[in-house]
C-alpha cells in the first residue's frame, strides 16, 4: 500500500449468491476496528453491483447503501467468491475493474472471485490461482492467465488471487504485513487464532484417497523447528526429531506441508528476520544470526529473492513516519 499518510480504503463488491464466509474474511480482518495496533488502520465498505438488495448464501439478503461507484475511490478492492464461479459478471463490475487497474489499484480475487479478474482481462500474462476445483476450468476458460493451480495465493505485481476459503485468510494477512508490517500482522492472526504466515500449497488440503496412509504429522517438529530458527538445522536433524529415516521425512514432508524442509525453512527464518527489523534496532549482521546465518549475506541474498528488496529498505519502508 502506498504510504499516503490516510488509511488504505477497501472496498468489496457484493455479488449475489455470495458465501458469508468470502465476504466475512475481508471484513474480520480490514472492516474491525484495530487502531489499537495501527493509528492509520484500513477504513472498510460494501458496494452493490446493480439492485442494492443482494441475495447471499445460506438464505440471507443484504442491503448495501453504495453502488459500484464506491470503487472509484478505493485504494484495494477486493472480490469475493460468488455463486457460480465463471459465471459472467456484471459489465458495470468489470469496466469499474478495469478503470481502477488502470489508475492503480491494488485488486484481489479470493477463490471463485478470480474469474471476474480474469474476465476483466486485468489477469492476462500474469500467474494467478484458484480454487483447486475450479482450476482446470479456469485454464480453459482463460488460457493467457498462468494458472498456479496448488498455490494457496499468488501475487503479481498489484494483482492478487488466492485458492479461497482459508487461503483467502493467508492472502488478506498477507496484504496487513506489507501494508503495516509483519508484527501488526501478527497481532492480527493471534487475535483470530490464524497463522499470519502459512506456507505450502493447496496440495496439502486435497482429500487424499481413503487407503493412502499419510504418516505421523510433522506438527511437533515444525514447532521445534521454530523454536530453534537461530541454529543451523539441517534436514537431517529435522528427520531425527521426526523419528524418521532422511528419505521418509522428506516424502512426508512434501505430503503434509507442500514445500521442501529447505524451502519451508529458509521462510520461515526471513519471516523472523521481518519482525526483527520492524520491532528491534539489531544490526543486519545480529539479525542474521538470530536467524541461523553464520553472517548476514546470505540473509541478504534470500531476502532479496523472496521479498523484492534489502532487509535495510525493508526496516525504511516499515519504519516510516
Amino acid at each position: 500500500m502506498p504510504r499516503t499518510g490516510r488509511p488504505c480504503r477497501v472496498v468489496v463488491p457484493v455479488l449475489p449468491g455470495l458465501p458469508l464466509f468470502e465476504l466475512a474474511v475481508p471484513a474480520e480482518i480490514f472492516g474491525t476496528e484495530r487502531r489499537d495496533l495501527h493509528p492509520d488502520w484500513y477504513e472498510f465498505s460494501l458496494c452493490a453491483v446493480g439492485n442494492r438488495s443482494v441475495p447471499v448464501q445460506p438464505d440471507a439478503r443484504l442491503r448495501l447503501d453504495a453502488g459500484v461507484a464506491a470503487l472509484s475511490e478505493a485504494d484495494t478492492i477486493i472480490v469475493p467468491s460468488c455463486d457460480e464461479p465463471g459465471t459472467p459478471a456484471p459489465a458495470p463490475l468489470l469496466r469499474a475493474l478495469r478503470q481502477a487497474g488502470r489508475r492503480g489499484a491494488r485488486i484481489i480475487g479470493l477463490g471463485g472471485g478470480t474469474f471476474v479478474l480474469a474476465q476483466a482481462g486485468l489477469l492476462d500474462g500474469r500467474a494467478a490461482t484458484t480454487h483447486w476445483m475450479f482450476a482446470a476450468e479456469f485454464a480453459r476458460a482463460h488460457p493467457r492467465v498462468q494458472v498456479r493451480p496448488d498455490a494457496l495465493y499468488v501475487q503479481d505485481d498489484r494483482y492478487y488471487t488466492a485458492a479461497g476459503t482459508a487461503a483467502s485468510i493467508d492472502l488478506c494477512l498477507r496484504l496487513v504485513a506489507d501494508d503495516l508490517g509483519t508484527a501488526v500482522a501478527a497481532q492480527v492472526g493471534h487475535r483470530m487464532i490464524a497463522s499470519p504466515h502459512r506456507s505450502g500449497d493447496q496440495a496439502q488440503t486435497r482429500p487424499e484417497p481413503a487407503n493412502r496412509a499419510t504418516g505421523a504429522s510433522l506438527a511437533a517438529t515444525l514447532d521445534w523447528a521454530i523454536r530453534r530458527l537461530d541454529h543451523d538445522l539441517p534436514v537431517a536433524e529435522l528427520a531425527e526429531h521426526a523419528s524418521m529415516s532422511l528419505r521418509t521425512f522428506n516424502r512426508q514432508f512434501r505430503r503434509q506441508v507442500g514445500i521442501s524442509p529447505v524451502r519451508w525453512l529458509t521462510r520461515q527464518r526471513l519471516w523472523l528476520a521481518c519482525q526483527l527489523l520492524e520491532t528491534t534496532d539489531l544490526t543486519v549482521e545480529r539479525i542474521a544470526q538470530r536467524c541461523g546465518y553464520t553472517h548476514a549475506v546470505p540473509l541478504r541474498q534470500h531476502f532479496r529473492r523472496e521479498c523484492g528488496m534489502s532487509p535495510s529498505d525493508y526496516r525504511a519502508r516499515h519504519n516510516e513516519p
